[in-house]
């Protein structure tokens, strides 16, 4: 776990409406973009299966960082088509880490729910989900499934939502939920589906 070291600097990556995408994607970034000792307290499996981030784009993992940042400000104080543009822009910058572009992908997500653009933001999130669940970045997967809930329940596809909801369970239940908040923001957003 040494590799992962080397990048410094603290602080949410994407803050968002609900806390359990900050929780996340927290877990998911400190795993290549901060990494300190202390993080490893409950998470060294999930850091062990995550895959290394490339040595020579360490660089652009701080400034995608410092953008995601950025777009997830935009998005909390009402411009969420800044927002969206930001995080498809990072998430196109060719830092092929998977844990960072599921990480852009759910922070376009959330901004296109915002912008009423459902079936986007469920393409966005299921897409989000996907490659995090391929990365072993079940928290960030599980933020991701839950907001594919959300958007597809606003479609009035419920059956659909409720499946959605069961990969957010599986992904919770992958990545651990010792304070019960993304279960609680699960069963939240299945009660759209009601």
């Amino acid at each position: 776990l040494a590799h992962l070291g080397v990048i410094g600097g603290g602080g949410a990556v994407l803050l968002a409406a609900a806390p359990w995408l900050l929780n996340a994607t927290q877990e998911i970034l400190r795993a290549g973009l901060r990494f300190d000792a202390h993080d490893l307290k409950g998470a060294e499996g999930m850091l062990q299966r995550l895959p290394v981030p490339p040595e020579d784009q360490r660089d652009g993992l701080r400034a995608a960082r410092e953008q995601l940042k950025r777009a997830s400000s935009l998005d909390l104080t009402g411009d969420p088509a800044q927002a969206r543009e930001i995080a498809e822009k990072v998430r196109t910058s060719g830092v092929a880490w998977p844990p960072l572009i599921a990480a852009a992908r759910a922070q376009e997500a959330l901004a296109l729910v915002r912008l009423g653009k459902l079936a986007e933001a469920e393409a966005a999130s299921t897409a989000a989900y996907f490659t995090a669940s391929h990365a072993d970045a079940w928290s960030l997967a599980a933020s991701a499934a839950i907001n594919a809930v959300y958007a597809i329940g606003l479609q009035g596809r419920f059956a659909e939502g409720r499946m959605w909801g069961e990969h957010a369970a599986l992904a919770i239940a992958q990545a651990g939920d010792p304070t019960g908040e993304a279960e609680v923001t699960r069963l939240m957003y299945l009660g759209v589906l009601e």
